[in-house]
């Protein structure tokens, strides 16, 4: 843990940092607009090159954590290699940032993530919980990672001998949300049926090939092992008033 040594917004600060071997920027937008997300991962790459200066060198390894989202409206099987789809307006910007972190760090590498869920991030086991209508429909394909997986593999591809260009960042098991939703309702002690979905799969099944070549293992596989411990302490917290 280095502290907060800046504002990159302002290319303030850093001043003590020294060569740097690994730069990660893994920020979240905290809104799903367009000028969050610009004011998130397009304004501060300016500042960022400003402030580092020459501490980043041809020798740094860089990496963008981005989202799977900015694949677009892709179908079917969708991996690293795939074509990206047509996007909505959000996932434009984090294209267009990919790019841009490209051209200022060349060799830059990308890790786009799934879904992250895990212990504290608990919406959809709330919304489970109260009964409460979802956005998606049950039989669209659900992509996520356990926020555990999302470090690790973020940390694999930082220290990676040969990487690659882009990663896709997503476990084992991209299924129909109402089949995750019904697993959560059994364990809360629903009736997992009113979940489950009443027709076919539709959308991206994403699949994280790039990392299996990489030789990375889950240790989280699919929402199997990780929604258990979620709802666990969803309850808990629950009960503790």
């Amino acid at each position: 843990m280095i502290g907060d040594l800046g504002d990159l917004r302002r290319a303030t600060g850093f001043a003590d940092l020294g060569p740097i071997d690994v730069l990660v920027h893994a920020a979240s937008p905290g809104g799903r607009t367009v000028d969050r997300y610009a004011a998130t991962y397009l304004t501060p790459l300016a500042g960022l090159r400003e402030a580092l200066g020459d501490r980043v060198g041809p020798s740094t390894r860089v990496v963008l954590v981005s989202s799977t989202s900015a694949f677009g409206a892709c179908e079917g099987e969708v991996d690293e290699s795939t074509p990206d789809g047509p996007r909505a307006p959000t996932a434009d910007v984090l294209a267009e940032a990919e790019a841009a972190f490209r051209a200022t760090f060349p060799g830059a590498l990308v890790v786009r993530l799934a879904g992250i869920y895990g212990p504290g991030r608990a919406r959809l086991v709330d919304t489970v919980a109260r009964g409460a209508a979802f956005e998606e429909p049950a039989e669209q394909i659900g992509n996520r990672i356990h926020v555990r997986d999302a470090g690790r593999l973020v940390h694999a591809v930082a220290t990676a001998a040969a990487p690659e260009a882009v990663y896709v960042g997503v476990d084992e098991a991209p299924v129909p949300l109402g089949e995750v939703r019904a697993f959560v309702a059994e364990r809360l002690g629903l009736p997992p049926d009113g979940f489950l979905p009443t027709s076919g799969p539709r959308g991206k099944r994403l699949h994280a090939r790039a990392a299996q070549r990489l030789g990375f293992r889950f240790e989280v596989p699919t929402y199997r092992e990780g929604y258990p411990e979620v709802v666990a302490q969803y309850l808990a917290a629950r009960a503790a008033g």
